[in-house]
């Protein structure tokens, strides 16, 4: 059973923050961006660079300051790193590919639970890193994701822990004249007050379609807070996303949202860099994202980063925050560079791994380790306001990462939600009938 993030809620009230929080995709390049790991040595076979071994690892979407800190703990581990980049909309079905193939690298980067569970076979093709020190730092909150049932751990925290909501540029609010709006009631006028000031109100990336999965995967984090166990009875096939009433509203809001004139005209092939410039720049008030994105502002952006803020998904009454728990460092049983890569990733669960990597990536949000102080004063704002709202918001991890079966990415249905020819309800029962399915297919109990 998935709970609500307490120890999260105790590290933001009780830390004495004393050193330093994001990821991303990149600027326009990232769905140009070529796979490049045809060209680099199979992970089965050692790769050296002068007297260093060379570990591959796969990751999506140009981001700067991530390879810097990367190749920083390379360094200090005395080891060599091939970073290979993939479109961000091609990565999942790459991954699958080379999951099939053994043809995955020697460092895996791939969404937690259920995603690296089913899509990377973990059981057969992943190595278990159980016996690793630093799974015991692993927060308790997150550690499902992880750790399978029967103690395996086929892969570990690779970042710090995101929210999911809502960017906004502040000073186009502020010459606006309008706040952070508390209810979708709210949402509504302040969008026809940014309209009225000649600004794209709210931002859509259909081309990058896994953007248009978070309103609702954000306002499912109400259905949680108002439904208490939904998430349990879903994964127990005693109930469907049908039940989840926010989940489907905020699709119903974003289809609202369209026909008023609220969302940019060139949704459908406008791109998460797209929204970067549009949210940036301020010729957009509102992108729906996670706290990821500030990585990218500040490779790209980085005069802009004190215009930025950022808000939860905005449902009337008690808050809810979603919690991405970070992707996974995970290692595949063809590399022969296994004992490299757990150096590497023992080095970045430690203090001075994690001071690195924050040092690095005061963008993103909160740590996934235990231990890790952080120097609230070298916290980007936007991360300082979704920590703000946390510490009187209920928490709770994202939902497709607490499925009890993979359901994959489900963009590309928001995109027929958009155009009208599929509804937010037939979203949540094609929703259901792929969790029951693949459910079915594992033999997981209750399906």
């Amino acid at each position: 059973m998935r709970k609500p993030f307490r120890t999260l809620l105790v590290w933001m009230l009780s830390l004495s923050l004393v050193v330093i929080a994001a990821c991303g995709g990149g600027k326009a390049t990232e769905d140009n961006k070529p796979a490049a790991s045809d060209a680099a040595p199979s992970s089965s076979e050692p790769a050296k660079s002068g007297d260093k071994v060379t570990i591959t690892h796969v990751v999506h979407g140009d981001s700067p300051s991530r390879d810097k800190w990367i190749r920083a703990i390379a360094d200090a581990v005395g080891v060599n790193v091939d970073i290979q980049i993939l479109p961000t909309e091609q990565f999942e079905q790459i991954y699958k590919v080379k999951a099939g193939t053994n043809d995955l690298p020697d460092m895996i980067n791939y969404h937690p639970g259920a995603r690296t569970r089913d899509d990377l076979n973990a059981a057969e093709k992943l190595v278990d890193l159980s016996d690793l020190s630093m799974v015991s730092k692993i927060y308790e909150d997150i550690l499902p994701y992880y750790q399978e049932k029967d103690g395996s751990v086929y892969g570990v925290p690779s970042a710090a822990m995101r929210f999911g909501g809502i960017a906004y540029n502040k000073k186009v609010f502020a010459d606006a004249g309008v706040d952070i709006p508390q209810s979708l009631e709210e949402l509504m006028e302040v969008s026809e007050k940014l309209k009225a000031a000649g600004v794209t109100p709210f931002y859509l990336s259909a081309k990058d379609s896994w953007t248009l999965q978070i309103p609702g995967l954000a306002a499912f984090s109400y259905d949680q807070l108002h439904s208490p166990g939904i998430l349990d009875r879903i994964n127990s096939n005693q109930a469907s996303f049908t039940d989840a009433k926010n989940f489907i509203e905020a699709f119903e809001v974003l289809v609202e949202m369209l026909d008023k004139g609220y969302i940019n005209s060139d949704y459908l092939s406008a791109t998460y860099a797209n929204g970067q410039e549009a949210i940036a720049t301020g010729k957009a008030a509102m992108y729906p994202v996670l706290s990821s994105f500030y990585g990218t502002i500040m490779d790209n952006y980085p005069d802009k980063l004190d215009d930025m803020g950022f808000f939860p998904w905005p449902v009337a009454g008690d808050k809810a925050v979603t919690i991405w728990p970070p992707m996974i460092y995970g290692i595949p049983k063809t590399s022969k560079n296994a004992e490299e890569v757990k150096k590497f990733i023992e080095y970045f669960a430690s203090d001075e791994g994690q001071t690195l990597y924050f040092e690095n990536q005061p963008a993103v949000g909160v740590p996934a380790y235990k231990g890790v102080q952080i120097d609230e004063s070298k916290l980007l704002e936007p991360v300082k306001d979704m920590i703000a709202v946390s510490e009187s918001s209920a928490k709770f991890a994202t939902m497709d990462f607490s499925v009890v079966a993979n359901m994959g990415a489900f963009g590309e249905q928001v995109q027929e939600i958009l155009l009208k020819v599929r509804t937010p309800v037939q979203l949540a029962e094609y929703l259901m009938d792929t969790l029951r399915n693949n459910a079915k297919a594992a033999g997981i109990e209750g399906f």
